[in-house]
């Protein structure tokens, strides 16, 4: 049985009259993926309000050239190491990529040229913050989200272990992309096709009064697609433990405009179409200081008759029928939650026995990854063979030859549950929900749905970041570490690959 006409018209219109109204209505593997905290105390993530430690007399912030930035970056976290130790940092993660790194496949990047490029620029010695900025366009480059190097001083300057606070500091000249997270602006957005930024949820007493239909273009009367690429190039570090880049071209561009809001400290003013005026407002930062983050920057809206997720480590699933339907409905925010193999599995049993649904919405469009055989309890009530079956791993074999890989044919997590597919698969249209911010253990369980013959995907696509098993870690003096895939997921499907 394929799914009915009706049932895919009624998940489309859905989605879009979800996001209308958000606008009218004003409303069991060491997880190898994003370093975060999973459980944030909200108490402890008021921003502080501390003045720019530098800034440039007559100017504002979105009129600094690269020289002011460099005095900005240089005061803000002072001398680095020597240039013998920035130079033993570089070559080790140059050569430690070249020899093991897993993501070449899918990437068309001359390593040799970028090395040409950045090497000399380390020169005599750069300040601490000059080089992390540096290294920060290396790994970028690499455009994997699990990729990374980084100066853990400068990169966990909002917080980080071993305590897992999040503090956001005004005037620090550190990028953060990709959200997903406890949104810094009390209104999450998502990019709209001129690569503005529509908010669809705001917390409750918003400083800067933002309306569920706003858009925020940017800062200073630049738009943040301009000003983004500007920051990077005049050296400005991306604190990697508080992203989540995409892992392609679509998603990396996806994180990189759904951030406009998260990097307001920089910044005097931010600019604001209103949508219930159509003016464009530049509105002042400083209130935003205020801001105590409440909501999360899921690309979701609440659904009637369904409960959202309570975030992140603590009750990350959630179901419901939704109001007026007989549409079951499923929110999965990650496989690493320690509750959620069980709740993802009593959700599809009661979806399917109790309350006997003639439809299944499943809801990736965040999920954070970990283990996805996390999944394994819930998806064997909908299949009656095993999908993980279509994966099998690319492993580097160590040579300087960038596609010289031995390919295994099993998947290689440890199962957190023996997969039982059922003797009675699920009949009924199952529509899944995806886009950028579903990523690593989210984009397997995402690719196995694609499986299920009464299964279709509706969204943008997942973030790409499709690699596990085998890992690349290591630190040097100074606060500097390395991690990146060793491997990558390869499709068993003819024609698929890499």
């Amino acid at each position: 049985m394929k799914p009915t006409i009706g049932f895919l018209l009624c998940i489309a219109a859905f989605c879009l009259l979800a996001m209308r109204s958000s606008a009218q209505d004003k409303p069991l593997l060491p997880d190898k993926f994003p370093k975060r905290a999973f459980t944030p105390s909200l108490s402890d993530q008021s921003p502080s309000t501390r003045a720019p430690s530098y800034t440039i007399p007559g100017k504002r912030a979105s009129q600094y050239t690269a020289e002011d930035w460099g005095k900005v970056i240089d005061s803000t976290w002072g001398p680095g190491q020597s240039a013998v130790d920035q130079l033993n940092v570089f070559d080790t993660f140059w050569g430690a990529v070249d020899r093991q790194w897993a993501g070449f496949p899918n990437l068309s990047i001359n390593w040799d040229s970028l090395r040409t490029v950045y090497r000399p620029q380390i020169g005599s010695g750069l300040s601490r913050g000059l080089f992390s900025g540096l290294m920060t366009r290396m790994w970028l480059a690499l455009q994997e989200m699990h990729t990374s190097v980084t100066d853990e001083i400068v990169d966990t300057t909002f917080g980080g272990s071993p305590d897992f606070i999040w503090q956001y500091k005004r005037g620090v000249p550190l990028l953060v992309i990709g959200t997903s997270w406890w949104d810094l602006l009390g209104a999450p957005v998502t990019p709209m096709p001129d690569s503005s930024g529509l908010v669809y949820r705001v917390a409750s007493g918003n400083p800067l009064g933002l309306e569920p239909g706003d858009l925020v273009l940017g800062y200073e009367g630049i738009p943040w697609k301009r000003l983004y690429g500007r920051l990077l190039d005049y050296g400005l570090p991306v604190s990697r433990y508080w992203s989540i880049p995409g892992s392609t071209p679509e998603s990396n561009t996806e994180a990189v405009l759904s951030a406009v809001g998260w990097n307001w400290g920089m910044f005097d003013t931010i600019d604001v179409v209103k949508y219930s005026t159509g003016d464009t407002l530049h509105l002042p930062t400083a209130p935003l200081t205020t801001v105590t983050p409440t909501v999360w920057a899921s690309d979701q809206v609440p659904v009637a008759g369904v409960p959202m997720p309570q975030g992140c480590g603590t009750e990350a699933v959630s179901w419901g029928v939704i109001q007026g339907t007989n549409i079951g409905y499923v929110y999965a925010w990650d496989w690493t939650t320690a509750s959620n193999p069980v709740r993802f599995k009593n959700a599809i049993y009661d979806l399917l026995n109790n309350k006997k649904v003639g439809g299944l919405v499943i809801d990736f469009r965040m999920n954070l990854g970990g283990d996805p055989s996390n999944a394994d309890g819930g998806l064997s009530q909908l299949f009656n063979f095993d999908p993980a079956s279509n994966v099998s791993f690319a492993v580097r074999n160590g040579s300087t030859d960038h596609l010289g890989f031995d390919i295994t044919s099993t998947w290689q997590f440890a199962r957190a549950y023996d997969f039982t597919p059922t003797l009675h698969p699920f009949d009924r249209p199952i529509a899944v929900l995806i886009g950028p911010a579903c990523l690593s253990g989210g984009d397997f369980t995402a690719f196995w749905m694609r499986f299920h013959p009464m299964a279709r995907s509706f969204g943008k696509p997942t973030n790409g970041g499709f690699v596990a098993g085998s890992f690349a870690n290591s630190s040097f003096p100074g606060g500097w570490r390395y991690s990146f895939p060793t491997s990558i997921g390869y499709s068993n499907v003819l024609g698929d690959g890499y």
